[in-house]
């Protein structure tokens, strides 16, 4: 695998605590990749050691093969986009983007047709002449990414560039962010706490805690077979069932628990339960049920399910589709 970026047992401290404690990754060249986490976990410092902008305590950081630990940002080769956006507001969003290339020397005929181009592959045709205070907030991050593209990084961070937009905006420009990856062909590594953004997006993800790693994988491995309890709790809603006589838990997704309405199959995991709890959310409901006293599990099923509150079910999974955590 040609890797675009790696972190070999990377150390970032500030004061006695470390933010990042001997972090290891791989990225391919041409991956879609995200750190993703709660706040504080470092992920974002993660992010501005690749970048630059810190350097680390211990191990080191390649581009390309090359360790870069103490290179700076300019040389580095990468380019980052922010979750302020950072325009310009007395340029022209042409200004804004070329602005780097100003910097490096760039013949103007050169920067008038890369603009063009990445303006076309932001989907902001015609928008050269205009200025960033007339821009919607989709608009600024489209030009953000524009600004980054047009400079041909080898990989292009990005640090919870969506945070700033409304929920329906962030969906949409999720879309765009995928296209655009695919269409330029340059790796993103992403910085997000928002688990959905990361699963729609990602070819791998690597969740972070505590400045460590906690799993890397798709977002089929991240999500289906999660290795730890942190792991399975901050991805999805999760059914966790103590394991008797040990410490571990059974993992089960709420949309692979059945509530019985007839015989159940054989071969399944079953348990008997009182509906404590149900919400109507469109296209399903989410209802919750307490098979012993302090252990609830939440089955997602049709919208159109009614059963009555104090009600006891028959709850069944497929054991295939439980993972036992042992942390």
């Amino acid at each position: 695998m040609e890797t675009s970026v790696e972190l070999r047992e990377v150390v970032k401290r500030f004061g006695q605590r470390a933010a990042v404690d001997h972090v290891s990754l791989a990225v391919a060249r041409g991956q879609f990749y995200s750190l993703l986490g709660p706040s504080g976990c470092g992920k974002t410092t993660t992010l501005r050691l690749i970048a630059g902008f810190e350097q680390p305590d211990e191990g080191d950081v390649l581009i390309l093969g090359e360790r870069v630990n103490d290179l700076p940002p300019y040389r580095r080769k990468v380019s980052t986009v922010f979750q302020s956006y950072a325009l310009f507001p007395h340029m022209t969003v042409a200004g804004n983007i070329e602005f780097g290339l100003r910097q490096a020397r760039a013949p103007a005929e050169e920067m008038r047709r890369k603009v063009g181009r990445v303006l076309d592959l932001v989907g902001l045709p015609g928008a050269a002449n205009r200025r960033p205070q007339s821009l919607s907030g989709g608009e600024k991050q489209r030009v953000a990414l524009a600004r980054s593209i047009v400079l041909e990084p080898n990989v292009l961070l990005l640090d919870e560039p969506l945070a700033a937009l409304d929920e329906k905006l962030r969906r949409e420009m999720r879309i765009e962010l995928k296209r655009l990856q695919r269409a330029v062909g340059i790796t993103f590594l992403f910085v997000t706490h928002d688990q959905e953004e990361a699963l729609t997006l990602s070819d791998a993800i690597a969740v972070m805690n505590r400045g460590k790693i906690e799993q890397v994988g798709t977002p089929e491995e991240i999500y289906q077979r999660p290795r730890t309890r942190f792991v399975a709790e901050f991805i999805g809603s999760s059914n966790l069932i103590p394991v008797r006589g040990s410490a571990g838990a059974l993992l089960v997704r709420p949309e692979a628990v059945h509530i019985a309405d007839g015989t159940i199959p054989a071969g399944v995991e079953q348990v008997t339960g009182r509906v404590v709890h149900s919400v109507f959310l469109g296209p399903q409901r989410q209802v919750i049920v307490e098979v012993e006293p302090g252990v609830r599990m939440t089955v997602l099923t049709p919208a159109s399910t009614s059963i009555p509150l104090d009600s006891r079910v028959e709850l069944w999974w497929n054991p295939e589709d439980a993972v036992i955590l042992s942390e």
